[in-house]
């Protein structure tokens, strides 16, 4: 007998966006009454405890050599015919060749979900040439003999996905959900301390040093607005030296929030600043709670951030453009709440976690022809 339905495989149980995605798809599943496991590489395992806690197994396949690709082979197909799921849903990319080679040995059905941003690479970028490697021509092989397909949690994600691999692959786009918060912030306030909130993992890619400057910027001319900054990464302590040497009043850089929606909804405006995006949880937590978005127009940002409607679009790296949008919403408590409304309306039709795993159990059957009563 099946010990589960579908088993769920990500690279880690660390902090980032692809580990809540399973987090929160487990969950979300399990309340449909369907079985599901989570495999996982290796540590980091922040979320394990709070997994398991929903009654859902974990299994690391981490047995100190990661590295060694047939090691790792074997470790999955003996985990796989343990567990007998009916689906194997990986977001592991980086293994993919091997995952869908053991999948198809396994007569298991295989979705692969694509989260970040994917640029077609061609030969072209560096010599020229309009040809596709010939690494894809494997790839499409590969996804054409594994009895599944691929997912894409946004348009243009499904778009360039669509561009990678070519007619004859199946895919199907559902957006990543996030909960709908039970209390929404008071963004019409008129008050001169306004917070401002900026969620992320402090790296270059995320820009945290770019949030400093424009905010500093807008300091200047609102003297008691505050920027709460949440997150951990490797550059936080560079990021709290950056923020204590430009003598800014009012920035708190507290670390890793693991429930940030409370300080969400306290905060006003939402600011995101990165340079490399795929569709940010963050910015669609923000307007879970009704906050308006000042963002930079990375990667899939603008399928949640809609200009001029559910906040404002920057250039990528335009810190004067950020500090006037940052400025703009400030001033304006009634433009505020009128993109904050649209944010949240928005995210109860496209972003709730109801329609995520609606959509997923649609995605299996069409994808894989497996039906989960």
């Amino acid at each position: 007998m099946a010990k589960c339905d579908v088993v769920i495989q990500v690279t880690t149980l660390g902090q980032g966006g692809t580990e809540r995605y399973a987090k929160d798809l487990a969950i979300g599943l399990a309340q449909r009454q369907v079985r599901p496991v989570i495999v996982y590489d290796s540590p980091p395992e922040d979320l394990k405890r709070e997994i398991e806690s929903a009654g859902i197994p974990t299994y690391c396949t981490d047995d100190g050599n990661v590295r060694d690709e047939s090691r790792y082979a074997v470790r999955l197909t003996t985990l796989l015919q343990e567990l007998k799921p009916r689906l194997l849903h990986t977001n592991a990319w980086q293994h993919f060749n091997l995952i869908a080679d053991v999948a198809r040995h396994a007569s298991i059905p295989l979705v692969i979900s694509r989260h970040g941003p994917d640029l077609v690479p061609r030969f072209r970028d560096i010599l020229g040439l309009n040809r596709i490697p010939f690494s894809l021509y494997r790839e499409r092989a590969r996804m054409r003999r594994c009895g599944g397909g691929l997912l894409c949690v946004s348009r243009n994600g499904l778009n360039n996905t669509r561009r990678r691999f070519g007619p004859g692959i199946p895919m199907r786009m559902v957006y990543t959900g996030v909960p709908l918060a039970e209390t929404i912030a008071r963004v019409a306030d008129t008050s001169d301390d306004l917070q401002v909130i900026w969620a992320g993992q402090m790296c270059n890619r995320k820009r945290p040093v770019l949030a400093l400057r424009a905010f500093a910027r807008v300091q200047r001319n609102l003297p008691a607005i505050r920027l709460l900054m949440l997150g951990n990464g490797s550059e936080i302590e560079r990021v709290r030296n950056i923020a204590a040497s430009m003598s800014l009043k009012g920035v708190r850089i507290p670390g890793y929030a693991p429930n940030p929606l409370q300080q969400f909804s306290q905060s006003h405006l939402y600011l995101q600043t990165a340079c490399s995006e795929g569709l940010p949880y963050s910015i669609r937590d923000a307007m879970s709670v009704g906050l308006p978005v000042v963002a930079t127009d990375a990667g899939e940002t603008r399928e949640a951030v809609i200009h001029q409607e559910t906040g404002l679009l920057a250039p990528i790296d335009d810190e004067r453009a950020i500090a006037v949008y940052l400025e703009t919403l400030l001033r304006d408590s009634s433009l505020r709440q009128v993109y904050g409304s649209a944010g949240l309306a928005l995210c109860r039709a496209r972003f709730s976690l109801e329609e995520m795993i609606s959509g997923t159990l649609r995605a299996y059957h069409d994808l894989c022809g497996v039906v989960f009563e």
